[in-house]
């Protein structure tokens, strides 16, 4: 989305006529400044608010609490070479489910003609109406172990652990990490499952060792 003669210029701005080429049924339009810095009136003119890998985890917070507190969706998220993560907060999400119903049961009716039974019914699904409650960032980061279906349990994939250290390492460096920064990225996860209390979790911590080293190289 941005050419090499673009280095050091804004990515927003450089990148805006090729989004605008993705996007030819909506007006693409960029400006400066720095999220952090935004008063809550300007995330009104939005209907949902999506933050990348330049926003910093105190930044995503912030932004996540004001638009819950105006009714704005807010999405985020961030790659590091093979890992990454997604975060989705619709506050109160109301949709409708199609349901397979069972099969009807065979019954024999005596008595009148066939054209005089009781019509059975030909539907197989039923269309129901669900709604989920989402939490906020801070509450999906502060989340530590605990009984199964409250906390982090044995269930719970290693990935959500390294997630925090790559969160962190990025928070720190303001950069993806390479093999040169192994040994800050075990220090980050010994940290992580000491805040979490899943420092007794040896899978965790193993696998978080295995991938310490994110294919980021080179990047």
């Amino acid at each position: 989305m941005v050419k090499k003669e673009d280095v050091g210029k804004s990515r927003a701005h450089c990148s805006r006529t090729y989004a605008q080429d993705l996007n030819p049924m909506v007006t693409v339009v960029t400006e400066e400044g720095r999220v952090a810095e935004k008063s809550e009136d300007y995330f009104r003119d939005f209907d949902i608010v999506c933050c990348t890998e330049t926003t910093t985890i105190e930044e995503l917070v912030r932004v996540n609490v004001i638009c819950r507190d105006i009714g704005v969706k807010f999405f985020c998220g961030h790659v590091w070479g093979f890992h990454g993560y997604f975060f989705t907060d619709l506050i109160e999400h109301t949709y409708t489910q199609e349901l397979g119903l069972p099969p009807p049961k065979k019954s024999e009716i005596l008595g009148p003609s066939a054209a005089k039974k009781a019509k059975v019914s030909e539907d197989t699904s039923v269309v129901v109406k669900k709604s989920l409650t989402f939490v906020p960032l801070s509450r999906a980061l502060q989340v530590k172990a605990g009984k199964q279906g409250t906390g982090l349990d044995k269930q719970t994939s290693p990935m959500f652990l390294w997630l925090h250290v790559l969160l962190r390492f990025h928070e720190q460096k303001k950069t993806a990490p390479t093999s040169s920064d192994k040994e800050a990225l075990l220090k980050l996860r010994d940290e992580v499952a000491k805040d979490l209390d899943v420092d007794s979790c040896k899978k965790v911590l193993d696998i978080c060792a295995s991938v310490a080293c994110p294919a980021s190289e080179g990047r």
